[in-house]
């Protein structure tokens, strides 16, 4: 008997519409005999431009605790395309760093599990002068393996920040955990850092 065919799950629509909603996660990671929270909030925005394109804003903001204690909050507005889904650039309303993407591939529709590719490259400068350079990278997508049911569609991001006393090597996955019909479960976020893993669920 044939085996059936592999199932594609929608991670174009499911990350387009994801952005255009609100949503808040309260996740946690144990590193070290540490508890590390992480409380993110999504809230889209208004149709915008950004350097001259049309965009979709989106203002992700982080709170990160450790053992209870605040270790700050990061507020960024995000600009992005939808149907399909790239990113532009970014804002950070904390911190004045600007990231300006390039590059940019479209993000498929209907990928099946063990699927990626290359989505675009990033330049984050200090400020909005945009003359130093705080950190440089490459994102790809990829789609892996959950349960049987689920699948993890996700942005994984790699880079280098040039100075401070983070320097060096980085690299995040921010990872949606989705079925099937394209609904969106939880959220996973994995971030290696300073010879440390973090995986917050």
């Amino acid at each position: 008997m044939p085996l059936p065919p592999p199932t594609q799950y929608p991670v174009d629509s499911v990350i387009s519409a994801f952005q255009q909603m609100h949503h808040n996660y309260d996740l946690s990671a144990i590193s070290g005999g540490n508890t590390f929270t992480l409380q993110l909030s999504f809230a889209p925005g208004v149709q915008t431009t950004f350097d001259g394109v049309s965009a979709f804003t989106v203002t992700e903001t982080r709170t990160l605790s450790k053992n209870v204690v605040s270790q700050g909050t990061n507020a960024v507005t995000e600009y992005v395309t939808i149907r399909p889904y790239t990113e532009l650039g970014g804002i950070n309303t904390t911190n004045g760093e600007v990231m300006i993407d390039a590059n940019q591939m479209p993000l498929p529709d209907l990928v099946t599990v063990g699927q990626s590719g290359s989505f675009d490259t990033y330049t984050t400068y200090t400020d909005s002068t945009r003359t130093t350079v705080y950190e440089t990278g490459t994102v790809t997508w990829s789609l892996e393996a959950d349960t049987s049911a689920n699948a993890l569609a996700c942005l994984n991001y790699v880079g280098t920040i040039d100075s401070g006393p983070d320097s060096g090597p980085f690299s995040e996955s921010d990872c949606c955990q989705i079925d099937e019909s394209g609904n969106v479960l939880s959220v996973h976020i994995t971030i290696t850092e300073g010879g440390g893993t973090l995986v917050f669920k």
